[in-house]
């Protein structure tokens, strides 16, 4: 993912321009010093490389009063949700953030964090229980709940606080991500794995040790002492040695090179 993501590694340079055209040189080092201390640098590549991955994201810019600076937050699809506008399914009418609220005292719950571009408020889960022919079943009902210090559930920027980075349409507001690029790094550490149990196992070969002595479950390692007994004339000499298994290690190896590079070609 890092060598399909290098448009933002060395960051962009961004000015404010005013109406005839000209870079407004005081405003524009205002707002690099807000970037700057936002770390807008490093959250740029970040939420680029989600979203080469997920194809779809929401960036939110958050200020945080105890650090006393606007941070971004980077919400993949697993984290969010939308309501699409009814004209189109790549607009969203209204997003769903899912959020742990934790108050005073450390206690941790679930919300939706919604916002549209008139209101703001959550909803929060209530779980019900019915029974219906002497079956009980678990309901999950949401309530809306007023978010502090908004009585009356009002977006006070006028837009929904986040902006969509998405690199190709798709069915849905989402798209599909690179999804063979997941699977093939899930099956490419399946057969590392796999590799290192052959290295192993196989790599040194299997012991077999004649007139030694050595029971099965003996354990030889570096140092190893094993003393021999009750050799007889006529008995074989004592040998213990390493029968090679074949194993195709080096072609392992190629063929593990050979997968990374086709996952880098991806």
């Amino acid at each position: 993912l890092n060598n399909r993501c290098t448009a933002y590694h060395s960051g962009v340079d961004r000015y404010l321009v005013k109406e005839d055209g000209t870079v407004d040189d005081e405003q524009t080092a205002l707002l690099n010093e807000v970037y700057e201390m936002a770390g807008v640098t490093q959250a740029q590549k970040d939420w680029y490389k989600a979203g080469r991955l997920f194809n779809c994201v929401e960036v939110r810019p958050i200020w945080r009063k105890k650090a006393n600076r606007i941070e971004f937050d980077i919400w993949t699809p697993n984290w969010f949700s939308v309501w699409e506008n009814a004209e189109s399914k790549y607009v969203k009418d209204t997003i769903l953030f899912d959020l742990t609220l934790v108050d005073d005292f450390g206690n941790e719950r679930e919300v939706f964090d919604v916002w549209s571009d008139t209101e703001h408020y959550y909803l929060v889960p209530t779980i019900n229980t019915i029974t219906i022919a002497g079956k009980t079943e678990t309901l999950i009902k949401y309530v809306k709940e007023t978010v502090t210090d908004n009585e009356n559930d009002i977006n006070p920027y006028g837009v929904i606080p986040s902006v969509e980075l998405r690199f190709k349409r798709g069915e849905d507001y989402f798209g599909v991500g690179m999804l063979d690029l997941v699977e093939e790094n899930i099956w490419h550490d399946i057969d590392i794995s796999n590799q290192k149990w052959v290295k192993f196992c196989q790599g040194m070969g299997i012991i077999l040790a004649v007139n030694t002595g050595i029971t099965n479950g003996t354990s030889l390692k570096p140092n190893s002492i094993v003393s021999i007994n009750d050799v007889k004339q006529d008995m074989d000499s004592p040998t213990i040695d390493a029968i090679g298994t074949n194993a195709p290690i080096t072609e392992l190896d190629a063929s593990s090179k050979e997968n990374i590079e086709q996952i880098m070609l991806m």
